[in-house]
């Protein structure tokens, strides 16, 4: 752990919104300044046809089971100066490592999250204290997909009932290829 551990240092993810951070809920504030853990079932969804197929191809990339239906989740959270890590675990199986690094500053600016050869290009959106991505772009090996190639990612995350609640959707068009989401709980480092 870097920035946030002492009090008066400001975390990577609070530098990156300036002011704005204040807008998000005090939960998310907390979780992104001391970074923590999220734990909990989740339920894991795939297209039909086609896109089905190509959802359980993707959810194998990702570290997600191929199987539709409920799973397990783990996920470490916590910056450190190369960015902001979101370390997921499903039944107990690979840990999937995302690297998300800050670039800019809300609103104009971006993060880029790295997983393996694939880059998303996101943008944030703060609505009722949630925060919410906004897929820009992919690339593939350094190279952008052309907009008709690229799957579209919509997540958000919002903290309800002393809950952390998520949903993580990729489509290709209008088709589903998988989505994910739970109400998980958050044990914070201190």
């Amino acid at each position: 752990m870097t920035a946030g551990d002492k009090p008066g240092d400001e975390s990577l993810v609070e530098a990156w919104f300036g002011e704005d951070f204040r807008r998000l809920s005090p939960d998310i504030q907390a979780l992104h300044r001391l970074g923590g853990r999220l734990e909990g079932d989740v339920i894991i969804q795939h297209g039909q046809g086609l896109s089905g197929v190509m959802g359980r191809r993707l959810s194998l990339r990702l570290g997600l089971p191929a199987k539709e239906g409920s799973a397990h989740m783990v996920v470490t959270i916590f910056s450190a100066a190369d960015g902001l890590h979101w370390d997921r675990q499903f039944n107990g199986g690979t840990t999937f490592r995302s690297l998300l690094q800050p670039h800019g500053h809300f609103p104009s600016g971006h993060w880029i999250e790295a997983a393996g050869r694939v880059q998303l290009t996101l943008q944030v959106a703060i609505l009722g204290g949630g925060w919410h991505w906004v897929h820009k772009k992919t690339s593939l090996w350094g190279w952008t997909l052309p907009a008709w190639l690229q799957p579209k990612t919509s997540a958000c995350k919002v903290f309800r009932d002393g809950r952390y609640h998520f949903e993580v959707k990729l489509r290709w068009g209008s088709h589903l290829l998988v989505s994910y989401a739970g109400a998980l709980k958050a044990t914070l480092n201190h």
